[in-house]
């Protein structure tokens, strides 16, 4: 019974950050939680169940045998939803697959390229950057760094990894120092020399100016283009 007891207050947990799933904030024991919420066994188990909030995080259970399974694949979210319980893994050759944890089947799910970003669901509308889900289990992924996949095709060979301060400097260079045109009917009909420019003539932000650029908004307000 002692020794029954101990396994379930040492089973250790991820704690995956809410607003960015694909970042593990730290490792925790079943047994630091119950401590820390005053809570039992089984109002532990209710309370990962239910997906609630832990410090503004979800708890997903390692599983016992990661260590064997090493550079192979890994459980990356857990929905524990009573109509239809599932765990969603990534493997090392870049494959994500959905586990149905009643039926055992497998569902394979391709990352798709979404907004210039490649993407795959976790579960009806959510979504999550399949690149920085591979980069940090396999790639050894920091916080402050950014993923990066320019690629048309989804290959983790061609996944890259840069410092995030540089990433955003660079990316502010190329697209804040660009000509802005506006057009009307097709034709350019006044330029800038930059973007900051345009976005102080027209009373929008750089973002926006920048957003439309690169046909981010399905009604745009102004016709603008890089030139």
């Amino acid at each position: 019974m002692i020794n029954t007891a101990y396994k379930k207050r040492s089973k250790r947990y991820y704690m995956l950050d809410r607003k960015d799933i694909t970042n593990v904030r730290g490792i925790i024991t079943s047994g630091e939680v119950m401590d820390e919420l005053g809570l039992t066994n089984c109002g532990f188990e209710r309370f990962v169940y239910q997906n609630k909030d832990y410090h503004g995080c979800y708890l997903v259970e390692v599983d016992e045998d990661e260590e064997s399974s090493k550079f192979k694949e890994y459980k990356f979210f857990e929905l524990n939803a009573s109509r239809c319980p599932s765990r969603w893994y990534v493997t090392c050759d870049g494959r994500f697959y959905r586990l149905y944890i009643r039926s055992g089947k497998k569902h394979e799910l391709m990352p798709y390229l979404h907004h210039g970003i490649w993407t795959v669901r976790i579960g009806g509308f959510d979504e999550v950057s399949a690149a920085r889900v591979y980069a940090r289990y396999f790639m050894d992924l920091h916080d402050g760094e950014y993923v990066l996949l320019k690629s048309n095709n989804w290959d983790v060979n061609k996944i890259e990894i840069v410092d995030r301060q540089k990433y955003i400097t660079e990316n502010n260079r190329q697209a804040f120092g660009k000509a802005i045109g506006l057009y009307e009917d097709g034709q350019l009909v006044k330029q800038w020399p930059s973007t900051r420019a345009a976005s102080s003539d027209l009373y929008i932000s750089r973002q926006t100016v920048s957003d439309i650029c690169r046909s981010r908004y399905k009604k745009k307000m102004y016709d603008l283009r890089y030139i």
